[in-house]
């Protein structure tokens, strides 16, 4: 008989449409350069301008290029710069999901210090209900968990989670917001991604991971390790770092994603999820849908993908 294939909820996609008036990604405009991303091998220059050569990539592009994945849903990463407020990305969102159910979910953009924080999550929600986390950019700067108060009190209340990353040294941080409000559920985007991958840089990071993993609001999106700190990838390279966070966070506080299209300049769709499946193939049914799906459901309050 043939083996089932596990439903894969993609965590962490990204949209654009540069018909759309009032919204940019500039992350798309040439000559963007970013410390996250070394995108210096020629295969990886070739695929950066077919991107900057798309107009769009939205729910029929994903669904095209996801094809044959076993892909049963995703969600959406903030991905523009808004002319206005960045809940005008959510509403945009919002009315392509009403067209053809993606996406799923959203996290939506937010700074927490800001004042306007509490009011900018009530406006996520009103420009949809599937908006159901936000994510502040600002970590690998720092953040001062002493001005993000009132915006995390306001997230507990409306029910968001909230997903943050910083440097593996600087862990102490997402330590202490946790402690703090242990009403709310905390990501770990791009399982922080981790840029370095020496011995020793890995030893820091399983001793830091491990801080926030004790932790049960902490849970960790394991993604974008197959992209710029390992443009060569293969399924052994990231095996360490993909085993590691699932062995911390165990089979209820794990999930996978692809930071699709971005990492499409370093490998194929099907080749990261194929790369997941073979990592992590090993478990047993009920644990292989937790990480594959199950989990993703619950952070992100999906209700209308998955009847098992």
């Amino acid at each position: 008989m043939p083996t089932e294939v596990v439903p894969f909820i993609d965590t962490h996609v990204h949209y654009w449409d540069h018909q759309v008036k009032g919204m940019r990604w500039v992350w798309l405009e040439p000559g963007y350069t970013s410390h996250l991303h070394s995108w210096t091998t020629a295969s990886a220059r070739e695929r950066l301008e077919i991107l900057h050569s798309m107009d769009r990539f939205a729910g029929r592009e994903f669904v095209a290029e996801t094809q044959g994945a076993g892909v049963l849903g995703m969600v959406h990463a903030h991905a523009a710069t808004p002319e206005g407020d960045p809940s005008d990305e959510t509403a945009w969102l919002d009315a392509l999901a009403r067209l053809d159910g993606l996406p799923n979910a959203m996290i939506g953009k937010i700074d927490l210090a800001d004042p306007d924080g509490p009011a900018l999550l009530a406006r996520h929600r009103g420009a949809s209900e599937r908006c159901s986390s936000v994510r502040d950019m600002n970590g690998p700067k720092g953040l001062d968990i002493d001005a993000c108060e009132h915006s995390l009190r306001a997230a507990a209340e409306l029910d968001f989670s909230v997903e943050l990353r910083t440097q593996p040294e600087n862990f102490d941080m997402l330590v202490d917001v946790a402690r703090r409000h242990p009403d709310v559920t905390f990501v770990l985007s791009h399982a922080s991604l981790p840029t370095e991958r020496s011995e020793g840089s890995f030893e820091l990071y399983r001793q830091q991971a491990a801080r926030l993993a004790d932790l049960p609001n902490w849970v960790c999106k394991i993604s974008a390790l197959c992209g710029g700190s390992d443009p060569e990838w293969t399924v052994d390279s990231i095996r360490p770092w993909a085993e590691l966070c699932y062995s911390l966070f165990g089979p209820d506080r794990a999930m996978l994603g692809t930071n699709w299209p971005v990492d499409r300049l370093f490998g194929e769709y099907a080749d990261v999820v194929g790369a997941y499946r073979q990592l992590f193939g090993g478990l047993s049914a009920d644990e292989q849908h937790k990480l594959f799906h199950r989990n993703a459901e619950r952070v992100y309050r999906i209700s209308d993908v998955s009847n098992d």
